[in-house]
């Protein structure tokens, strides 16, 4: 089984300081859902994120991310069906946090858009590739 090492969760949550108000406004909220697990959830989708590089997308990887779901839900018992839209939700946010990165590292003013083939291109057509 694989484990998923945990942060702080306000990191896996869009970055709110009050990261339990941002989950309830979530679509895929459920309060029968434990924070505790929602915290694991979101660290499952950022960690996923970050082994798997781009471009893949979530959508190319979902039975994949699956599978390793179920051998990661015995910390929750929740299946993939029920995680499925949090984890999206946290591997966006890791897409998010990916692009910030290189745009620091790349002295974009804005965060770059990324080609098919991975490389960066600039948020506006008037900014350039630095």
């Amino acid at each position: 089984m694989h484990e998923v090492e945990t942060e702080n969760p306000e990191k896996s949550a869009g970055g709110q300081t009050d990261w339990r108000s941002w989950l309830t406004q979530r679509s895929y909220y459920n309060s029968s859902i434990s924070f505790n697990d929602y915290r694991l959830i979101l660290e499952f989708g950022r960690a996923m994120r970050i082994r798997f590089p781009n471009p893949d997308g979530f959508e190319q990887r979902q039975a994949e991310l699956g599978k390793e779901w179920e051998q990661f839900r015995t910390q929750t018992g929740l299946e993939w069906v029920q995680v499925k839209s949090a984890v999206a939700d946290s591997w966006q946010r890791g897409e998010e946090l990916i692009a910030d990165a290189r745009a620091n590292e790349g002295n974009f003013d804005h965060q770059p858009t990324f080609g098919e083939d991975g490389r960066m291109t600039p948020r506006n057509l008037d900014e350039p590739n630095r």
